[in-house]
C-alpha cells in the first residue's frame, strides 16, 4: 500500500489517499505521502462514513463548489428514501439539537456499529445506524423518545421513527428475550452503554441514572430498564460466541 501511494505521489500530488490497515503502528508512515487519514481494520461503518465525508469536503474546498455527500439508502416500505450526512445535519439544526446530545448520538452509533460487525441479526444495519444518529433528536422534550419519533415520522422516515419510538421503552417479553437479535434491541442496548459521549459499562450507566430517581415508581422503572438491558446484553454475548465459533 505504501509503495503504491509513493508511486501515485510521483505523478499526482493532489489525489486524496486514505489508508486501510490492520497495523496501527504503520499509520504514521502515511503522513510522508500526505494521507488524509487511516482506517484501522476491521473497518467500522462509522469510521468509513466519517473519512469518506471528510474526503468529499476536501474536494469541495478545492473545487469551490458543492459536492454531494455520500447517500445512505433507507427503505421505508416500498419507498426508497435518501438519508445522508447533510440531511442528518439539517435535522439537527431544524430541531436545535444541542451539541452534547449530538456527540452522544454519534457515540451510540459508533458502539452499535462495532456490535454489529460479523453479527447475525434481524433487520438492516444501515437503519440501526440512522436510528442511533437520530434517537435523541428532541432530547429536551419530556417525552423525548415519542417526540423524536413523531418528528422523524413527519420528516418522511417512518421505519427509523418506529425504532426511535421504542428506544426508551421498558416493556420486554420473555418471547422477545428468547428470539433473534433485533434492530430495536441493538439501538436500546447501544444507548445504554453510552454515558454522555463515553463508552461505559451497563453497571456504571445505571448507577449514575439511578441517582436521578425521586420516587418508588421511578426506581421500579429504572430497575426494569436495567433488567431489560442485561437480558439484551446476554443475547449479544451469546451471538458473539456463535460468531467466534463460525
Amino acid at each position: 500500500g505504501m509503495e503504491l501511494a509513493e508511486k501515485i505521489r510521483e505523478t499526482d500530488q493532489d489525489v486524496i489517499l486514505i489508508f486501510c490497515t490492520n497495523l496501527q503502528q504503520f499509520a504514521l508512515n502515511g503522513y510522508s505521502v500526505g494521507a488524509l487519514g487511516f482506517i484501522v481494520k476491521p473497518i467500522q461503518w462509522y469510521s468509513f462514513h466519517m473519512y469518506l465525508t471528510r474526503a468529499l469536503k476536501a474536494l469541495q474546498n478545492r473545487a469551490g463548489q458543492k459536492v454531494t455527500p455520500p447517500h445512505i439508502v433507507v427503505k421505508d416500505g416500498t419507498v426508497t428514501r435518501l438519508l445522508d450526512a447533510a440531511e442528518i445535519s439539517r435535522l439537527y439544526q431544524k430541531y436545535q439539537t444541542p451539541q452534547q446530545v449530538i456527540r452522544h448520538m454519534r457515540k451510540v452509533a459508533e458502539v452499535a456499529d462495532r456490535l454489529m460487525d460479523g453479527m447475525k441479526m434481524c433487520g438492516s444495519r444501515v437503519r440501526v445506524m440512522q436510528a442511533c444518529l437520530l434517537h435523541d433528536l428532541c432530547r429536551a422534550e419530556k417525552q423525548h423518545a415519542r417526540e423524536s419519533a413523531e418528528e422523524i415520522r413527519k420528516e418522511g422516515y417512518p421505519a427509523i421513527a418506529a425504532l426511535v419510538a421504542v428506544h426508551h421503552q421498558v416493556a420486554y417479553s420473555e418471547r422477545e428475550a428468547q428470539g433473534p437479535l433485533t434492530e430495536a434491541e441493538l439501538l436500546f442496548y447501544a444507548d445504554k452503554r453510552v454515558q454522555e459521549d463515553r463508552l461505559v459499562s451497563v453497571e456504571e450507566r445505571f448507577r449514575e441514572s439511578r441517582k436521578k430517581c425521586r420516587s418508588p415508581e421511578a426506581c421500579a422503572h429504572h430497575d426494569a430498564m436495567l433488567a431489560k438491558t442485561l437480558k439484551i446484553e446476554k443475547k449479544i454475548i451469546k451471538e458473539d460466541h456463535k460468531r467466534i465459533r463460525r
